[in-house]
């Protein structure tokens, strides 16, 4: 079962515009810790060396 999280930018409320699995079945759980956005966001930025 899938948890989402709402987005807000410029004051713009944008509901279930990210999701995550908290417990993924055993063949999911490479996505285990990791956010998926979809409902129009677009994600942008730079990586960062570590």
């Amino acid at each position: 079962m899938a948890r989402y999280y709402p987005v807000t930018v410029d004051g713009v409320l944008n509901p279930h515009a990210a999701w995550y699995y908290p417990h993924p079945t055993f063949l999911a759980r490479r996505i285990k810790n990791h956010v998926a956005f979809w409902n129009g966001v677009t994600v942008e930025g730079t990586l960062e060396k570590k």
